[in-house]
């Protein structure tokens, strides 16, 4: 935030750009927000609103896609101010009604990947409001990963291998790249639990 704000509040978002407009996905966990938007300017310097989000939020979780014909339209200049890094999301509260917390939105070179984490996919499935969701990008140097969960007081957590709906082992311990309900690394082939050839291609295999 421009100026800085002292928070515990933290945010995970992912965008992509599609035929149909700017596909969005953010959660936010640890504020009690009052609204969200995009806002159009580089990183550090505050700028205008250019779409509200607040009604995209299902609990702490938005999701949508920011289409030419919203009311507030994805332009072909802010598609110009997207690819130039120039687009950030801003979610206010009531204590920092100008902004609680921020997040640049950056263009980013390798494979990318979403996860949207509930209950209902685990094996059985368990009833519960808790939610996450992830973004990853697997690059030369490995997978980075930004996870965030809400509802819920979490004890571990782990990557899996095996097929949507079946359990599987645990590949990677992500328990300890946690700062409060957000985890965020670079999950590389020097880890203890390293990611190897073969799991690259059960990623890439979904």
């Amino acid at each position: 935030e421009n100026p800085a704000v002292a928070s515990t509040g933290t945010g995970t978002g992912f965008f992509e750009l599609t035929d149909a407009g700017l596909a969005f996905e953010v959660t936010v966990e640890g504020l009690e927000f009052t609204a969200a938007h995009f806002h159009n300017n580089a990183i550090g310097v505050n700028g205008g609103v250019v779409r509200d989000i607040g009604g995209d939020f299902d609990g702490n979780t938005a999701s949508g896609v920011w289409a030419s014909s919203d009311a507030q339209p994805f332009t072909d200049e802010l598609l110009k101010e997207l690819l130039a890094g120039n687009l950030y999301v801003n979610v206010h509260t009531g204590t920092n009604p100008g902004g609680e917390i921020r997040g640049q939105v950056l263009p980013s070179s390798g494979t990318g990947f979403t996860a949207r984490l509930s209950g209902n996919q685990e094996n059985p499935a368990v009833a519960t409001d808790a939610r996450g969701t992830g973004s990853f990008l697997l690059t030369d140097y490995g997978l980075a990963f930004n996870v965030t969960v809400e509802g819920l007081d979490f004890t571990a957590a782990h990557f899996h291998n095996n097929a949507t709906g079946a359990n599987g082992g645990v590949v990677r311990d992500i328990g300890g790249d946690f700062d409060g309900n957000t985890a965020s690394g670079i999950w590389t082939s020097n880890d203890a639990q390293p990611l190897t050839p073969e799991l690259i291609q059960a990623l890439l295999l979904g």
